[in-house]
Parts: structure tokens; sequence; C-alpha cells
């Protein structure tokens, strides 16, 4: 008879709470980090949209050679627009502050309109969004196509 048949293999039940307890340590600290990820994914995602849609806006009033606007409502975190497939289109931003900032004037209320010519120029200006973490500017210049965003501002 061998003396290792006796031998009993497997975890005792100590081990496997020092495993799970150190698992739980590691996802106690991914967790708040995973969520501070998917919330400034959001504020992102808005910039993203809000510059396409500003960059959508001055194409159209190109080809179309006809003035276009885009409508910050400041007070219900709206902008609005429209395009030549679809009339008065209304994009949501609730989850952020947004400001715009003009030359030396800032507007925090209202509703500001950012102007787009025929020739393709359009109001100067940066949109400001901001949530407690986050911070982004989009900057529009009166004959650059494309709004430049800005993480931190």
């Amino acid at each position: 008879m061998n003396s290792n048949d006796n031998i009993k293999t497997g975890f005792t039940l100590i081990e496997l709470i020092i495993v799970i307890f150190i698992i739980s340590i590691f996802v106690g600290f991914g967790v708040p980090k995973f969520m501070e990820m998917f919330f400034n994914s959001a504020i992102r995602q808005d910039a993203r949209k809000i510059a396409m849609i500003i960059q959508t806006m001055r194409t159209s009033a190109i080809l179309n050679k006809q003035e276009k606007s885009v409508v910050f409502n400041l007070d219900k975190h709206t902008v609005e627009y429209s395009t030549a497939l679809h009339d008065n289109r209304t994009l949501d931003v609730k989850d952020v502050d947004i400001y715009i900032k003009e030359q030396d004037k800032e507007h925090k209320d209202g509703k500001y309109s950012i102007k787009i010519m025929p020739s393709g120029m359009a109001t100067p200006c940066s949109i400001v969004l901001k949530n407690d973490q986050d911070m982004y500017t989009i900057t529009i210049k009166p004959f650059i196509l494309n709004p430049e965003i800005l993480y931190g501002g």
C-alpha cells in the first residue's frame, strides 16, 4: 500500500475564502472606474453628436445654398435643427450642463442660435458640455468645416 493513497486533494475552506476576498477587493476598485467610464462616454457622445449636427448643417447650407441654423435651448438642454430629410429634429442633452461662449460673452440660459451661411461661414463660438467629472468644448470657427472637440476645455 502506497502512503500517497490516503492524501486528499482540493482546497480548504480558508483558501477559498481568501481567494474570494481578494477577488472582491479587485472588483471593489474596478466598479467605480467602470461607472465613471460609462458616464464619461455619454458626455463624449453628446459632444460628438453636436459636432456632427453642426458639420451636417454646414454641409447642407453649402449644397442647398440656404442659410441654416442650429438652435441651443439652454434652459431645456436641447439642440434643435432641421435637415433636408427631417424637419425640426431635437437632440436632448439632459445629463450635462451646456453653455455657449461667444467672444467675450457667455450664454447660460435662453436660446442661442448658430447661423450657418450658404458660403459655409458659421457663427464663431465655443459650446461647453460639463458634468461633475468632465468638460468638453466644441469650437466652431467661421470657415473650418469640422468643429473641433477638446477634452477638459
